[in-house]
């Protein structure tokens, strides 16, 4: 026996309002087959007929359409009060069955996005970690390219001292080899 409220429109169509317990019972089910869902191995008409058997077991008549519904209606409700409670300033607000929800959907991309572009963000969302590695990845950068120099001018003067040694231990042979031809 379903504890579902409907009644019928001019257009033949169903509409059923959610209690408290049967909107739980939907969540619980969408949680127990959302990680299939999410990872891509079954697709959403099977997730939703899931979902519609399971409510039939527990003795509820819905459609996968109206579950899908209240499933939507719910998580934009969810997304606008995540959005108004990120400003600052706005008082914070809360939906129905907001602790369940969250639980499910904060670190959704459609709720926390990976990542951001664009030139208007603030610079409060970097992170301060990041700034620390990134300056201390541009000094070891620079320090390591110091060194690199260093080291190349210290080769070359190593190289230059030998050079002019050997030159002038060879003009010395000259000498030496002139003044005994003429010293003879």
């Amino acid at each position: 026996m379903s504890t579902k409220k409907t009644r019928k429109t001019k257009n033949s169509e169903e509409f059923c309002f959610w209690t408290e317990s049967l909107t739980k019972l939907l969540l619980s089910l969408y949680k127990e087959y959302q990680s299939k869902l999410d990872e891509g191995s079954m697709r959403h008409k099977v997730f939703w007929t899931l979902v519609v058997e399971g409510l039939k077991q527990k003795g509820h008549a819905f459609t996968t359409v109206q579950c899908s519904t209240k499933m939507d209606t719910l998580k934009r409700a969810y997304k606008k009060v995540k959005d108004h409670n990120s400003q600052t300033g706005n008082d914070k607000k809360t939906c129905e069955h907001f602790e369940i929800l969250d639980e499910m959907f904060s670190k959704k991309p459609w709720i926390k996005p990976l990542s951001q572009a664009g030139s208007n963000l603030p610079m409060d969302d970097f992170d301060e970690n990041e700034k620390e590695k990134s300056k201390s990845r541009r000094t070891n950068s620079v320090n390591h390219e110091k060194s690199e120099f260093m080291r190349q001018t210290l080769e070359n003067q190593r190289l230059r001292a030998e050079a002019t040694a050997e030159y002038r231990k060879h003009k010395l042979e000259i000498l030496k080899d002139l003044s005994s031809k003429f010293n003879c």
